[in-house]
């Protein structure tokens, strides 16, 4: 799965705009406020089928579409190395 695109798909869906998001891009830029950064938030996780940890939910670190795509990369990591993990018991 691509994430970048899907996340790039999953704003354009929650902003209703047809506008091309980059990934450079704030979610200011596109209309996203901090109530919307959640319920956005929310849409990828369970797109994504995580579960983001508040640790990892501080605005000042999710300014950007870039900063989204990374933390989701970061979780999906993890849950491969856990199905890695798991596979080997």
């Amino acid at each position: 799965m691509n994430i970048q695109k899907k996340i790039l798909e999953i704003i354009a869906e929650f902003t209703f705009n047809e506008q091309t998001a980059e990934v450079k891009d704030s979610l200011k830029s596109h209309g996203i406020d901090s109530l919307d950064t959640v319920e956005l938030i929310m849409a990828i996780e369970d797109e994504f089928e995580i579960q983001i940890e508040l640790s990892d939910l501080d605005p000042a670190d999710l300014e950007t579409i870039e900063s989204l795509i990374q933390l989701v990369e970061k979780y999906e990591d993890r849950k491969k190395n856990e199905n890695m993990e798991s596979d080997k018991e």
